[in-house]
């Protein structure tokens, strides 16, 4: 979660996550969309641990858990 050890793809995903949260992804194009849902439903299914350090990390008031909470139920 340092950033050491990431893909190019993770290391994108990294930088991009906090304003795709806050935006819904509004300026993500195409690629990074896929990539991300790629990436989230990897994480939900296969990393539940990491998923949740990363949720603790990047959304530590839980806002955006709420704010997305639909579309993580499709991810189970």
């Amino acid at each position: 979660m340092t950033g050491t050890g990431c893909t190019p793809e993770g290391d994108t995903l990294r930088k991009l996550l906090p304003g795709a949260l806050e935006t819904g992804c509004e300026k993500c194009s195409e690629s990074q969309k896929a990539l991300g849902s790629k990436a989230l439903r990897y994480l939900v299914k296969e990393k539940p641990k990491l998923w949740e350090e990363l949720m603790d990390k990047f959304d530590s008031e839980k806002k955006y858990r709420t704010k997305y909470a639909d579309k993580l139920k499709e991810l189970n």
